[in-house]
């Protein structure tokens, strides 16, 4: 097990790092003198109001000054002396401090951003504006995310389609091999970059390590299993077979491999149905599946957390559902780069697509509301 950051925080600590795990900077802001408050607290610091919310904060900043941190007593800190920290001016009265990502110099503007640690809480990362592609800069991100390039990643997709793109996708993206754990023995072979693994059975834990190998992340999906049915199929042969390969399978997979993944402090991505978050009844055999695929997807991050391994969720808009469906379908594509975009930024809840966005966001607004305009877009045949 790797040796992981820190991570004991407050109410106010685990509030900013909700915002990080969407991607988001968020920061209390005072209602009545508009500060922007860092650190986090419940009164402003500059007025004593207790009329602080919470506000996305654009995160353009001026570097203030730069050290290097020679020594902690703490294990994950001590093992990457020096670290380079910078203060940076956010505006409205607010510095904060920040790991520095690639060269800079007091005085220039600076880009800040909140991303999970390998602990999975959220930390304040500053780089110069415009600095993307600096090598140095993809060096220090790689504590922050996953970059598929040159790394061997396992996968596993519920629809041959679905798990050709995302194959595609990771080995365009640089990827050193991605192996098909759901590679269909009688399927054509794999293509270059890839490795057709058979595991004689997903649920023992030792032929799924032996079918890997060494592998630094693990891509699953059940998407689309429940195809076009109802959700009065969930109780018969064919409900029961589709919760296989949409849920049990895939966290049979993920489980068998934290331990593995946890050495090396890899990653689990799992693309699911944003219908897991709100129910769709014209989907509904698909929408209960990715619910429970979903809640399976929670429990794992709890205890990846705890081992180092972070685990990450991509929505996707409706797959594989009926003709004639409201909602315009997500293309196998679309969704695979969501997968690599995930990878790369090390967010842990995205969406791939648009519809899967419109619908986080009305979720996260008026969840009533959005159950009502699913409900009627009519129900799947049964």
């Amino acid at each position: 097990m790797s040796i992981l950051p820190p991570r004991q925080r407050g109410p106010l600590g685990r509030r900013f790092t909700a915002g990080a795990a969407r991607g988001r900077l968020e920061l209390p802001v005072c209602g009545d003198c508009g500060r922007i408050q860092y650190p986090p607290r419940e009164v402003c610091g500059h007025c004593l109001s207790e009329a602080l919310a919470w506000r996305p904060v654009a995160g353009a900043g001026t570097l203030l000054a730069v050290t290097r941190l020679h020594h902690s007593n703490e294990p994950y800190f001590a093992a990457r002396l020096p670290l380079r920290l910078g203060t940076v001016s956010l505006g409205e009265g607010a510095q904060a401090l920040a790991y520095l990502a690639g060269r800079a110099a007091p005085g220039e503007t600076m880009d800040v951003r909140a991303v999970l640690d390998r602990g999975g809480e959220g930390v304040l990362v500053a780089q110069a504006t415009g600095n993307d592609e600096a090598e140095e800069v993809r060096s220090a991100m790689q504590a922050f995310t996953f970059d598929p390039a040159g790394r061997r990643i396992a996968l596993y997709a519920a629809t041959p389609s679905l798990a050709r793109a995302v194959s595609r996708a990771l080995r365009d993206a640089g990827a050193a091999a991605v192996v098909r754990l759901d590679a269909d023995p009688g399927a054509a072979g794999p293509e270059p970059g890839e490795v057709h693994a058979t595991v004689a059975d997903p649920y023992d834990p030792v032929a799924v390590r032996a079918a890997a190998g060494a592998v630094d992340a693990l891509v699953v999906s059940g998407l689309g299993a429940g195809g076009a049915a109802g959700l009065s199929a969930l109780p018969g042969e064919a409900g029961r077979e589709a919760m296989e390969r949409a849920v049990a399978v895939p966290l049979a997979l993920a489980d068998a491999l934290r331990e593995p993944l946890a050495a090396v402090g890899g990653a689990v991505v799992q693309l699911v149905s944003v219908f897991a978050r709100a129910h769709l009844p014209a989907m509904g055999l698909e929408s209960a599946l990715q619910a429970t695929a979903l809640s399976a997807t929670e429990g794992l991050r709890a205890r990846g957390h705890a081992a180092g391994v972070r685990v990450l969720t991509v929505f996707a808009g409706p797959y594989g559902g009926p003709d004639g469906l409201a909602l315009p379908a997500a293309p196998p594509g679309r969704l695979a780069h969501g997968v690599v975009a995930a990878l790369a930024s090390g967010v842990e809840e995205s969406a791939a697509d648009p519809v899967a966005e419109d619908i986080l966001a009305k979720w996260r607004d008026e969840p009533k509301a959005l159950e009502r305009e699913l409900a009627a877009m009519g129900e799947a045949d049964q």
